[in-house]
């Protein structure tokens, strides 16, 4: 699908994917969107991939909560991430994006005053995945383990990629 100038506000669900749920090759292309305020027990309080390639542009995610990714989660999935900003989200694993087994390409994108009560504030990266990021910005990220980014097991790659303030 196709998703234009959408609010996905307030929405909960009781496992994974507060706002949107992708999965089973389910690869949408969202443009201009807007995911606050939406919560999930497990994965993705703003947005839950699984097996899914979504493509994101001008995305906005404030105030979303989850367990892991409170604002986006993908488990073996590759999200295309352009000009958007995460904010104010929260979670235990991943409080802006939580990515295991996946490989997502984040370009020209803030990351900001997210925060984990365990691991990765900003971006928590895990198990065989390789974040490439471009042109972003993370500052004032909080975790108990690496306020900006958290990384186990995987090669991120990172080009212009400024944090700051994190703690």
């Amino acid at each position: 699908p196709i998703l234009q100038n959408c609010v996905f506000e307030s929405n909960n669900a009781s496992n994974s994917g507060g706002g949107i749920y992708n999965t089973s090759a389910g690869n949408p292309t969202l443009n201009s969107i807007i995911f606050v305020n939406n919560s999930a027990s497990s994965f993705g309080g703003g947005m839950y991939n699984s097996n899914s390639s979504p493509e994101l542009w001008n995305i906005y995610f404030e105030s979303n909560s989850a367990s892991s990714g409170g604002g986006m989660a993908n488990v073996y999935s590759n999200a295309f991430i352009v000009d958007s900003v995460f904010n104010r989200n929260f979670a235990s694993n991943g409080g802006g994006l939580y990515n295991v087994q996946s490989n997502p390409e984040i370009i020209t994108t803030i990351i900001y005053n997210n925060s984990a009560t365990q691991n990765g504030g900003g971006i928590y990266n895990s198990t065989d995945g390789n974040l490439i990021a471009t042109n972003v910005i993370l500052y004032g990220n909080s975790a108990s383990n690496g306020g900006g980014m958290y990384n186990v097991s995987n090669i991120p790659i990172l080009r212009n990629v400024t944090f700051s303030g994190n703690f």
